[in-house]
């Protein structure tokens, strides 16, 4: 079991969750070239903030920083050329890599000895990330197989002909949040067998989350005080 120093909670999302608000609150009030800027740049510095949130195991420092650059390169050249291949690399590249960072984190939060404020701080960052990560697995999707989901260019909020980048980065990060939450407002809804599972599968993976790692946590936390 890891004895790693959960302190490094506190430091090593700081990044990631500043990246992750600017996402949420400032690329919505934004449209068309600067909400897809918006997207890029703090994605791109969530990537960079996932490679320095790493564990200390080289090899997995090592596929991180891998994945992260590749993953910033590609997002880069997405936003600068349009290309079908380009954005399929780029979304798979980001998927992978937080894919990893909220695996290893996991591992941090679950297996640590020790229960403090900065333990249930990492539980939260590890629930955002597996949002994103499932954000990207959708639009990943979506780009492959056209139509996999209904909904985007009729009940969203600023309904356009064509989403750009960034609108619909924001549709599938929207969609993924209310799936993980189980909220299904239904505006979104997967066609396909394929998402529809993975719409499942991330239901259940997020209320499993919440009931048992969290609770678990600060019950341990109370106990500790006790």
């Amino acid at each position: 079991m890891s004895s790693e120093n959960v302190n490094d909670f506190q430091y090593s999302f700081f990044g990631m969750l500043i990246s992750f608000l600017v996402i949420m609150i400032a690329a919505p009030l934004a449209s068309g070239f600067y909400a897809s800027l918006i997207v890029s740049t703090f994605l791109g510095f969530m990537l960079i903030s996932s490679v320095f949130a790493l564990t200390s195991n080289r090899a997995t420092l090592f596929s991180g920083t891998l994945l992260g650059i590749s993953a910033v390169i590609f997002l880069g050249m997405d936003f600068l050329i349009s290309s079908w291949w380009i954005h399929l690399f780029s979304m798979i590249n980001a998927a992978l890599l937080i894919g990893l960072t909220t695996v290893v984190h996991f591992r941090r939060v679950f297996f640590t000895h020790r229960y403090t404020s900065n333990t249930v701080f990492g539980a939260v960052c590890v629930f955002l990330l597996l949002g994103f990560f499932f954000s990207l697995i959708y639009e990943t999707i979506e780009h492959i197989r056209p139509d996999s989901f209904k909904g985007f260019y009729t009940s969203t909020i600023d309904s356009t002909p064509v989403l750009g980048l960034g609108e619909m980065f924001q549709n599938f990060l929207y969609f993924s949040f209310v799936t993980q939450t189980t909220l299904g407002y239904g505006d979104i809804v997967p066609q396909t067998y394929l998402t529809q599972n993975l719409a499942i599968t991330q239901a259940i993976m997020g209320q499993f989350y919440i009931a048992v790692l969290v609770a678990g946590i600060i019950g341990k936390m109370l106990r500790n005080k006790d």
